[in-house]
């Protein structure tokens, strides 16, 4: 055949070693994109049951600040309750002595009154008048412990 056929006949063989190169390396770059789309899904699995611990776990400690809000305001609500009943019973018991005060003065007034009109006497004026003084200052004590 000659140089012309040795030739082709070279030409043939590197032809079909490129057909067979080309095959394998066709073959082996579908390979390795199996293998990264593999891999891909298997980090977007992981990355989808991370997201969802992540939302459970900001879920779970949602529910425990809701809570724990609920339980403060509820403690809020007692004290404002139980401020609210000290300040009543304070608010009546001052208004009582305010009474007791008003009655201890009008007492006074009435007192010196009946002198005046000559239905007591000096006497009887100077001994209800102690009784009343000392009444006024039991009543003034009081008053001062009680802001004290």
């Amino acid at each position: 055949m000659g140089q012309f056929g040795d030739d082709m006949i070279q030409l043939y063989k590197q032809f079909r070693s490129q057909k067979k190169n080309l095959k394998n390396m066709t073959h082996n770059l579908r390979q390795d994109r199996n293998q990264q789309q593999k891999s891909v899904m298997n980090d977007l699995q992981k990355l989808h049951k991370a997201r969802i611990e992540r939302s459970k776990s900001l879920s779970k400690n949602l529910k425990q600040s809701r809570r724990s809000i609920g339980k403060s305001v509820a403690n809020i609500k007692n004290e404002s309750a139980k401020a609210q009943d000290n300040f009543r019973q304070e608010f009546s018991s001052r208004s009582q002595q305010e009474r007791s005060n008003r009655k201890a003065y009008l007492s006074g007034i009435q007192l010196y009154m009946m002198l005046d009109t000559e239905q007591i006497t000096q006497e009887e004026f100077d001994a209800q008048e102690e009784k009343l003084l000392d009444r006024l200052e039991v009543l003034e004590n009081e008053f001062s412990d009680d802001d004290e």
